[in-house]
């Protein structure tokens, strides 16, 4: 079996409530004044994808001590030492002028990940961690795009959008492409996004290539 240990520094979780953590749709504290919010589906999907390579995952956690998430599944033995290669290219790479890229997310995490992805690029990336910073940032400065998480302290996505969609109709301006990043994938969250003024939506976890696609395509559009 291959075991695999991931361990956390955070609050921990009460012996009577980790039993909800794997079930969908449950958070342990689902308090609007919680500031990290999800649809309670994650670890129930990290539960099904082990269960389907007949492995197992458990958790041991004790308040304020942190947890431990950890997940058994059968090593198996590869019968070919071919290797798989991810031959995508992402026509981004064709992108010859700089970008102005405007990064939103109250996630220090993210925002390392989004910029980790657009190294080497031909762009500049300046970050905001809540909606106001990031309408205050737009108001003084021209950008190509927003990537814009949903779920922020102090100003929401949400009317972060609606502010920046205000402002351009009463400065005249062209709509500048706002792709909503946010950890909600459901229909309904989508259909809010748009109606807040993004252009797109899309659903975290996303992977490089199609990211880099999506703001080739978008800016790309603006620029004609």
């Amino acid at each position: 079996m291959l075991k695999f240990e991931v361990h956390d520094t955070g609050v921990g979780i009460p012996l009577a409530k980790q039993n909800l953590l794997f079930k969908r749709f449950s958070q342990i504290d689902s308090s609007a004044s919680k500031k990290e919010q999800g649809t309670g589906l994650g670890l129930s999907l990290c539960k099904k994808m082990v269960e389907l390579m007949d492995g197992a995952i458990h958790l041991e956690s004790l308040p304020d001590e942190g947890s431990i998430f950890i997940f058994e599944i059968p090593f198996v033995e590869a019968k070919s030492l071919d290797v798989i290669k991810d031959n995508t290219v992402a026509p981004f790479d064709c992108v010859t002028s700089n970008l102005m890229v405007l990064l939103v997310d109250d996630s220090e995490e993210n925002r390392d990940l989004i910029k980790l992805y657009f190294k080497n690029r031909s762009c500049e990336i300046d970050t905001a961690v809540n909606g106001k910073e990031a309408f205050d940032k737009f108001m003084r400065k021209k950008y190509d795009i927003v990537l814009m998480d949903i779920q922020m302290p102090e100003m929401d996505g949400f009317e972060a959008t609606r502010k920046i969609r205000e402002w351009e109709n009463n400065q005249n301006k062209t709509e500048t492409p706002i792709i909503a990043l946010t950890g909600y994938a459901l229909k309904e969250e989508q259909e809010k996004c748009i109606a807040a003024g993004c252009t797109l939506h899309v659903a975290k976890p996303i992977k490089k290539a199609d990211l880099l696609k999506i703001v080739f395509e978008h800016t790309q559009k603006q620029s004609k």
